[in-house]
């Protein structure tokens, strides 16, 4: 199964999130063709390279909710008995700045 027939799956029977929608909606186009079970560690590590938007600081919270969405939709996949095991079990998020708020 292709990512892109997980997501459409995903987003007709899952329980969706609106940022669930909008994150797939960045990840489509860069795992589109692959096949669910081909997707690793690796290359999502890739994904913000990519883009060079996504390399600066600013950018890492943009790249954590990337990985955030991608997990629970591989996690949704193994619910479903569509995958064995989530191979983004493990994988770390990047480091965030914390933004303080003046008021």
């Amino acid at each position: 199964m292709s990512f892109a027939e997980l997501s459409a799956r995903f987003l007709a029977n899952g329980t969706v999130r609106p940022y669930h929608v909008n994150r797939l909606k960045h990840l489509l186009p860069y795992f589109e063709g692959t096949a669910i079970g081909r997707i690793s560690k690796g290359a999502v590590r890739e994904v913000p390279k990519s883009s060079g938007t996504r390399r600066t600081t600013s950018g890492r919270p943009q790249v954590n909710r990337d990985v955030a969405a991608l997990r629970r939709l591989l996690y949704w996949a193994v619910e479903q008995n569509l995958l064995a095991g989530n191979p983004l079990t493990r994988v770390k998020m990047e480091r965030e700045r914390r933004v303080s708020v003046r008021s």
